[in-house]
């Protein structure tokens, strides 16, 4: 099912998700199918994404009309920062090692007065009251990612999400790192949105995601971007009334990527099969071994050991460059990711504990031929 392990040990599912047999087995049937058919399987695939739309908001404890697709997690983050109305002095708080898509989106409004608070890690995350202490009452926004990108380290969605409930706070929840690994649900985790790429953890491609945003939040976020399948009479093509639909869908501008539809209902059927939990627990296994493995050897382990983990365990060997060493594994057949200084290691449900310990070796191997700092 996966042609990738053919050739590498990957353990790179932070990064990108190689593509299963199962994907691509779907996406080579809509290629097919659009080359001969044309304009008549748009209406399968318009079906095929109501059918994905529904099936989404089920995995994550959501309704239908609540979710909307978009190109990547940046695009949907965008959808909540420029759709606010922003009054100067406001402010949006978020962790200082927030990855990118999470921070210019904020960092972007600026020029209207919003101010971007950073909350320090301590000992490689945070909790609530690390948070409580950024926060004022011209907080707007509290923006987090269930799963840091480099380290692992999960948040207390729930506790969280509580917090900014009592008081007026958006929660915003980047989930890229989560999903299509892990299970989310946005009702516990109290989120009023959440942003999604697939080509991760779901291993569905590059250049689809989709977006949860809170029904009772919806009239709060304006579309910044408008477009025909985004209004509420989009098939009266003369029709020029600019009225947004009562659900998510508003946040679709026009024609989406059909290829990336096909692929995630694909990967989210098999998961579906898995169960979520079943999932889980592989990806969490190995993270506890890759983790272990690492403390067993001395290494700088920059992955909090906090309650279950995540699917993403990072460390480096000392004095050595560990950008030098993923650059060496990749020559001996492992894909992994430097980050921040760091090796992160990031297994999913297929992988095995015998290329964990594999990979251990041949890191072994690399850091024994590597120049010291």
């Amino acid at each position: 099912l996966f042609p990738v392990t053919r050739r590498w040990i990957y353990l790179n599912h932070a990064a990108v998700g190689p593509l299963p047999r199962y994907v691509l087995k779907a996406v080579r049937g809509y290629v097919r199918a659009i080359s001969t058919l044309g304009d008549k399987h748009w209406d399968k695939t318009w079906d095929l994404l109501e059918e994905l739309r529904a099936r989404l908001a089920a995995w994550i404890g959501a309704e239908a009309d609540e979710v909307a697709f978009t190109r990547n997690a940046s695009e949907g983050i965008s959808v909540l920062a420029l759709g606010l109305d922003w009054r100067p002095g406001d402010n949006v708080v978020l962790p200082a090692v927030e990855f990118p898509a999470n921070v210019y989106p904020w960092l972007n409004l600026s020029h209207k007065g919003v101010e971007a608070r950073f909350v320090p890690l301590r000992d490689g995350g945070f909790g609530l009251e690390d948070v409580r202490a950024r926060v004022d009452g011209f907080t707007r926004v509290l923006a987090v990612s269930s799963v840091q990108f480099y380290n692992g380290f999960q948040a207390d969605l729930a506790a969280l999400g509580r917090f900014c409930r009592e008081r007026g706070i958006l929660f915003c929840v980047d989930a890229i790192q989560q999903l299509g690994a892990l299970p989310l649900d946005v009702r516990a985790a109290r989120a009023d949105f959440v942003a999604c790429g697939c080509h991760k953890w779901w291993m569905a491609g590059e250049g689809f995601g989709f977006l949860y945003c809170r029904r009772e939040v919806l009239d709060l976020v304006r579309p910044a971007l408008v477009g025909w399948l985004g209004v509420a009479h989009w098939q009266n093509f003369l029709d020029y009334q600019l009225e947004f639909p009562p659900s998510a869908r508003r946040y679709e501008t026009g024609n989406l990527s059909a290829f990336g539809a096909h692929a995630l209902r694909a990967s989210l059927a098999f998961q579906e099969k898995m169960g979520a939990e079943a999932l889980a627990e592989p990806v969490r296994a190995l993270a506890r071994r890759a983790r272990r493995s690492a403390v067993d050897r001395g290494l700088t382990v920059a992955t909090p050991e906090n309650g279950a983990p995540s699917g993403i365990v990072s460390f480096r060997v000392p004095g050595r460059d560990s950008a030098l060493l993923v650059a060496a594994l990749a020559r001996d057949g492992v894909q992994v990711a430097a980050r921040n200084g760091f090796i992160r290691v990031s297994p999913h449900f297929y992988n095995t504990a015998e290329e964990i310990d594999e990979f251990f070796l041949r890191l072994d191997r690399a850091a024994a031929a590597a120049p010291a700092l």
